[in-house]
């Protein structure tokens, strides 16, 4: 204990909120666990001196009185009933009711001129992958790994889509969206069991084999974050499969990946992590490490289920999961799907790149070996979207040169910010071209004159199209808009005249692309946006 009686390590998990951490230890702690030798050590020494606060919710199983609360089947209904009829429907095994509520929903999504037939295919059999020949990996002793353009990519050309070797769905969206393929839920297939998860079809229902381990457990699991995508790891597989793997997973080197289409547990362990290795990071990694062994502990997933008596199998996963979260920390990826706060409001374009309406909501995350491998410019040259759940794509937005650097958008643009406020928003020093040729913000940036204007009359023309295309949501006309504009003009970043339309252009590749709830489905029919 501290000297104000506190453990030295405390873990509070809240059901739908971020698991918190304290250390109360002082350099005591520090200094103790940092002259400990083995893993077991360490764990032992966590555990005499943690505590643990689940603050589980009062009732995980079936409860059929929720049941009362199904409306009838003439009732009208609304969007946001979508996700109450969704709770009712895991919280119940009533044949009856279940077919109720799937009437209910079928007449009301129907007169959203959505075909629930080919929406609740199989996601199987719509997921695909794509890898261009034109990518290289390099290495340098300055740089490390980068991606490179062995050709010129023309804009608007795919880079790469592909699909994560592990997810996790944010708990905000536990009752509205699919816990294996993160789409929307219009119909929830339900857990036999619990009532803390919904499928959108037999077939995710079967392909989500970690609820075997999770089910009855979700408590443990923090709503969000790189500690449940840990865990996730671990309950999709089995300590079998860990134990029968051992010598290959410990033999990976981190920062020793490639770019490969056939991807398995491997490419994770080969992802470069961060080079942090101060005693406070390592003892928050550890000290995770042995809350996520004593939540699979919870769960079974050990023969000797004495928390107080490691054995060499929570020893070994132990290891991997501080291993795994230090991976995590450089290559978890969000999981974005395109809301809106009504579907009656009424907005622009020009809305959502002046940051008055936000449209990007983050619903899960995770890993995906291939896009991991890009680094971040501050000065992206591609668009990112989510499409059929989890694929993320990667798109040229503007003419990549053979042997340029193929760039990924971790947040933060040069021209809105400062590199010393990028430097602290990403959490690390940007090597991209931006940053260490410290490019001005968008008020200095230099921009066409009177005569410049003379003389490219069509990217003028075509720049006047463009917010009016933008006002009347013409999605795709406003991606033809801003492609042509791009051909227009022969002038390179940092440039005023390249903002906006590459603005544009990304906004209308997520419009087009990205995964969409039910909420945005119903505005985009309702304002007749077509993409």
């Amino acid at each position: 204990m501290s000297d104000d009686g506190k453990a030295y390590f405390e873990f509070i998990v809240d059901p739908g909120e971020n698991a918190e951490f304290r250390y109360n230890g002082g350099t005591q702690g520090v200094c103790e666990l940092g002259f400990l030798q083995t893993f077991g050590e360490k764990l032992e020494y966590i555990h005499n001196h943690s505590a643990i606060r689940i603050n589980k919710r009062t009732n995980t199983n079936k409860d059929e009185s929720l049941t009362k609360k199904c409306p009838a089947p003439d009732e009208n209904i609304q969007i946001q009933d979508i996700e109450k009829l969704n709770a009712i429907l895991a919280n119940t095994n009533s044949k009856s009711i279940t077919q109720n509520i799937y009437n209910i929903i079928r007449k009301y999504v129907s007169s959203l001129g959505i075909d629930m037939e080919r929406y609740n295919k199989s996601t199987k059999e719509e997921s695909y992958k794509f890898l261009s020949s034109k990518l290289k990996l390099e290495n340098s002793a300055k740089k490390g790994r980068f991606v490179i353009a062995t050709e010129d990519i023309e804009a608007g050309e795919a880079v790469i889509a592909e699909q994560p070797f592990l997810t996790f769905l944010h708990n905000s969206h536990m009752y509205s969206n699919c816990s294996v393929c993160l789409r929307p839920v219009f119909q929830a297939v339900t857990c036999n069991k619990c009532n803390q998860i919904i499928f959108c079809s037999q077939d995710c229902k079967e392909e989500g084999v970690f609820h075997n381990w999770e089910c009855g457990f979700t408590d443990y699991i923090p709503a969000q974050g790189k500690v449940a995508l840990v865990i996730r790891l671990f309950t999709s597989g089995s300590l079998e499969y860990f134990i029968e793997n051992k010598s290959r997973i410990v033999s990976e080197v981190m920062g020793q990946a490639d770019l490969n289409e056939n991807k398995n547990i491997n490419s994770i362990f080969h992802l470069q992590a961060g080079n942090r290795n101060d005693s406070l990071y390592n003892l928050t990694k550890f000290s995770w490490s042995y809350y996520i062994v004593f939540a699979l502990n919870q769960m079974g997933y050990f023969p000797n289920k004495d928390i107080h008596n490691f054995g060499k199998e929570q020893i070994f996963i132990a290891e991997l999961a501080d291993r795994l979260l230090r991976i995590a920390d450089d290559n978890c990826h969000e999981i974005c799907e395109l809301d809106v706060p009504d579907k009656d409001l009424m907005f622009y374009l020009q809305d959502i790149c002046q940051g008055s309406v936000d449209i990007v909501k983050v619903i899960g995350a995770g890993i995906y070996p291939n896009i991991s491998l890009f680094n971040n410019s501050c000065d992206v040259n591609t668009m990112k979207a989510h499409k059929r759940g989890t694929t993320e794509i990667i798109t040229a937005k503007r003419k990549i040169k053979a042997g340029e650097e193929i760039s990924d958008f971790y947040g933060e643009h040069y021209f809105l910010t400062d590199k010393f406020t990028r430097r602290k928003n990403l959490g690390f020093s940007c090597c991209c071209k931006a940053c260490l040729e410290n490019y001005p913000l968008r008020d200095d940036l230099p921009d066409f004159s009177e005569k410049d204007y003379e003389s490219n009359t069509r990217w003028a023309v075509h720049r006047i199209e463009l917010e009016k295309q933008a006002s009347n949501l013409e999605i795709n006309n406003v991606e033809n808009t801003c492609l042509q504009m791009g051909d227009c003009v022969q002038v390179s970043s940092p440039h005023e005249v390249l903002v906006v339309p590459e603005m544009y252009l990304t906004l209308a590749n997520l419009i087009q692309t990205n995964n969409k709830s039910i909420r945005f489905m119903a505005w985009a029919k309702q304002n007749n946006v077509q993409y």
